[in-house]
């Protein structure tokens, strides 16, 4: 899936819209960031992946007028952003790019305007087809077009994008929380908006990841968070982490307890500290996107309804 030629046109796609997103001389984290996507990308063999889905749902899209959003953890990748995929800066908002640049192949998951959703389906199609030196059709079909979807809310205007909003916390809490399994959630989200008084754990650096929610788990990037920086977790370990955790398999759970229990021993949590921070990161196996909570939202800002 990937050749030298492939490489050298995905990055020189991504390092121009890196520069246009971030400017030329971005602070160190940020280029890391990139650096960090490029490597995995590159080791993993995805290149055609990206490159194709540059094509199709950024140069195809475009050149026919054809609006297109994406959904799900499209939203995670700086990559995806520096290539035009996605409005959402991932950097901004907190989330992680090992949601979408993983050991798992990255499914492209967008909708596209109901309208022409045959027409674009078509015609991504035949650019797959045209282009097996880059990827092959099967793949190509299974990854980049194999999870789009047709949506009426954009057959309107793309604009660009209406008045944002200094803070957009709330709108994506709602998203993220107004569903059967996290609607007790929600309300209690929206008490403690209004004045209600949530009890801090005591541990900093839990209590600052859970402010913004203001003490609830209601993001999957929460989860990478707290892995990370309580219990020194990362990349594809945190990734298998949560899913151990939201699948909800008894044995396996109580398996991965012990061993981070264990793992907790090289840290500065005492048996106390390391259960309530096993206690927070159990305690909502629902936790939500939020790369596509928050795509979600700002769609609503980048389309409106033609007169």
């Amino acid at each position: 899936m990937n050749n030298s030629a492939t490489i050298e046109l995905l990055r020189s796609h991504a390092t121009h819209g890196f520069e246009q997103r971030y400017g030329e001389k971005p602070d160190k984290l940020t280029l890391l960031r990139l650096l960090f996507e490029y490597r995995c990308i590159d080791v993993m063999g995805y290149t055609g992946l990206y490159v194709m889905a540059y094509r199709i749902f950024r140069q195809t899209a475009t050149s026919l007028g054809i609006n297109v959003w994406p959904r799900g953890a499209v939203a995670s990748s700086v990559v995806c952003y520096s290539l035009g995929l996605t409005e959402v800066d991932p950097l901004k908002y907190g989330l992680h790019s090992v949601r979408f640049v993983n050991e798992e192949p990255p499914r492209f998951q967008f909708d596209v305007e109901k309208a022409r959703f045959d027409e674009f389906k078509e015609k991504a199609t035949k650019v797959l087809k045209d282009n097996p030196d880059i990827l092959d059709f099967e793949t190509g079909c299974k990854y980049v077009i194999g999870d789009i979807e047709p949506m009426a809310n954009l057959n309107s205007e793309r604009v660009s994008p209406l008045p944002l909003p200094d803070n957009l916390d709330d709108e994506i809490a709602e998203y993220a929380l107004s569903f059967l399994d996290t609607m007790d959630m929600y309300k209690t989200y929206i008490e403690r908006k209004n004045g209600a008084v949530w009890k801090p754990t005591g541990i900093e650096k839990l209590d600052e990841i859970l402010a913004p929610t203001c003490g609830l788990l209601a993001y999957q990037e929460q989860m990478f968070d707290i892995l990370k920086y309580t219990l020194r977790v990362y990349g594809t370990s945190a990734n298998d982490t949560r899913l151990i955790i939201q699948r909800g398999d008894k044995e396996r759970i109580n398996t991965l307890r012990t061993e981070l229990q264990d793992a907790a021993t090289q840290t500065s949590l005492g048996d106390r500290e390391f259960d309530t921070v096993w206690s927070v990161l159990t305690s909502n196996p629902k936790a939500f996107l939020k790369a596509h909570a928050v795509s979600r939202v700002l769609s609503k800002y980048y389309f409106k309804a033609i007169s």
